[in-house]
């Protein structure tokens, strides 16, 4: 495990891209797993800057996206589909690229057609991924087993009261997720905090102990991940743990 502090959120933000813009580099048909959320915002965004830059060829990467709500259409506005579409506009890659949740499935038809499109594929070379504040890396919440594949999940109310204002009134309560055993399969993982309010679940995670209480904690356990704090998200941690670098 590689743990970068660096001075702000932009930084961090500028840091992840360089890493995924990297892999690309390295392997032109990677296959990248792709989160979303207000944390990835700056990521997307510099992660562009850089292929425009360096005229990169995109033409043979493939996108896996970590998540989905479930009982929503997945062309919805407020969709994670809709999200990355418009997050990776002007990149001219092709629909075909995307692998996006199959949400017209029944539930256990759309699990598996998921899960054998990843093994299709390969498998993921790097899966970004956020972390919430009770530790959830995806959908993936507190209790659900290490060995999970892609599953349909139940939201928490916080979650859902907080999604609320995008969805009008028709709030989804169930999401589709990889599962921990997807993202600990992934050939590399780059996970990306910022803020104050990940310190105490960024401790916890990378120096507290492996528990299903915390998902994001089995991520101690692979082999090539690449961690990346802002100072306000590693204030808590063990100096210990954490290699500074200023980028």
């Amino acid at each position: 495990m590689k743990v970068e502090i660096v001075e702000n959120k932009n930084l961090a933000s500028i840091k992840v891209a360089s890493l995924l813009h990297q892999q690309i580099l390295k392997k032109k048909n990677s296959t990248i797993g792709l989160a979303t959320g207000n944390t990835m915002v700056g990521v997307y965004d510099a992660f562009k800057v850089l292929v425009k830059e360096h005229k990169t060829d995109l033409s043979n990467v493939q996108f896996f996206m970590l998540d989905e709500y479930w009982e929503i259409s997945i062309d919805h506005p407020a969709s994670f589909k809709s999200y990355l579409l418009n997050a990776l506009a002007g990149l001219n890659i092709s629909p075909s690229q995307f692998h996006f949740h199959r949400t017209d499935l029944k539930e256990e038809e759309a699990t598996e057609h998921y899960n054998k499109s990843i093994e299709a594929a390969g498998g993921i070379d790097l899966q970004l991924l956020g972390i919430g504040l009770n530790g959830h890396i995806g959908f993936n919440e507190p209790q659900t087993p290490f060995s999970q594949t892609t599953h349909v999940i139940e939201l928490t109310e916080s979650t859902i009261l907080a999604n609320a204002k995008d969805f009008m009134g028709a709030n989804p309560t169930h999401a589709i997720t990889m599962g921990i055993k997807n993202i600990m399969d992934a050939k590399s993982i780059v996970l990306l905090a910022l803020g104050e309010s990940k310190a105490e679940i960024m401790k916890r995670a990378l120096q507290g102990s492996i528990d299903i209480d915390c998902p994001a904690s089995i991520l101690q356990k692979h082999k090539n991940l690449d961690v990346v704090l802002d100072q306000l998200a590693a204030s808590k941690m063990a100096p210990r743990s954490a290699v500074e670098s200023r980028v």
